[in-house]
């Protein structure tokens, strides 16, 4: 698991002396990106230098540098790809010889290649997700349940389930820890911005006309994975809805062109544990944390 140091210092000489990579190399790489003015920092790993900048308001990762006889591109793009993942954010590779594009492509189902400098035969690679793919995504229902894409004017409604403390305590994020301050405003701009990237979209569920609760797709692995998660406003819980919720979202990820599916529930939440144990298969207990996934294939949508 990768970590980056950000170079907003002179001392860019500890940087490369904290890089498991040979020091005077990385310097020179480090000091090149330093005097360019980038907004930059530096990871290194299976003995390549990483650099990831921040641009006009996106983040790109350089393509990895080898550094040593050992080092190994693909597993340094896997550490990169896991590293945005974590983060939430867009895949974005610069600086990708042409000699690697095919290697890096195979990693992946959907790409845009784009020439960076013609004489020096680099291109830029936006991996894309199939959130970032679909314009518009489908309104799905099954039974007395309908999900459709959260939209700007759902701000009230979304703020609702968003504020309330007690009832997120499982959902595995506190808005608190970013923002303590945060309104209906902040909430509904995180989610649009998320879905303007590409790495994650907010379904509002409805029933009966009325708003009561969100359902989230994010951390697209773009190799037709991403993750789900479910949470409906306390005086909608227990009228047996998560069923038919669960079966909608399967049918938008079917047609989305996702085809697996992941959830994670704390052990300690046993009505989610056994929710997911029903619907999908449970792989993994990793710090107390129970993982399950879906193979969407199996489905008959």
């Amino acid at each position: 698991m990768i970590s980056f140091f950000d170079l907003n210092s002179n001392e860019y000489e500890s940087a490369a002396g904290m890089l498991p990579l040979p020091k005077k190399e990385a310097l020179e790489i480090i000091e090149s990106f330093a005097e360019s003015g980038a907004d930059a920092a530096v990871s290194g790993a299976f003995g390549c230098l990483l650099v990831r900048i921040y641009d006009a308001g996106e983040y790109l990762f350089s393509y990895p540098y080898p550094l040593t006889e050992s080092a190994d591109e693909s597993g340094a793009v896997e550490e990169v790809a896991q590293y945005a993942l974590r983060e939430g954010l867009p895949l974005v590779f610069f600086d990708v010889p042409r000699e690697s594009l095919p290697i890096l492509l195979m990693g992946f189902r959907h790409a845009d290649v784009d020439a960076e400098d013609e004489s020096a035969d680099t291109y830029r690679v936006t991996i894309k997700s199939e959130c970032s793919l679909m314009k518009k995504i489908p309104e799905i229902t099954s039974g007395d349940i309908t999900l459709r894409e959260l939209v700007p004017d759902d701000k009230k409604d979304y703020a609702e389930i968003c504020l309330d403390v007690e009832n997120n305590k499982y959902w595995g994020y506190d808005f608190r820890e970013d923002n303590e301050e945060a309104d209906a405003e902040y909430f509904i701009k995180a989610a649009m911005e998320e879905r303007r990237l590409g790495t994650a979209v907010s379904f509002a569920v409805i029933y009966g006309g009325d708003f009561i609760g969100e359902a989230s797709l994010y951390a697209f692995d773009c190799r037709g994975g991403a993750e789900a998660a479910i949470r409906i406003l306390p005086k909608y819980q227990g009228r047996g809805l998560s069923e038919n919720i669960l079966t909608a979202l399967f049918a938008v990820c079917k047609k989305m062109g996702l085809i697996r599916l992941y959830a994670e529930a704390l052990c300690e939440n046993k009505p989610s544990v056994a929710f997911c144990s029903k619907y999908m298969e449970r792989i993994s207990d990793e710090g107390g944390r129970a993982v399950f996934i879906k193979n969407l294939y199996e489905l008959n949508l």
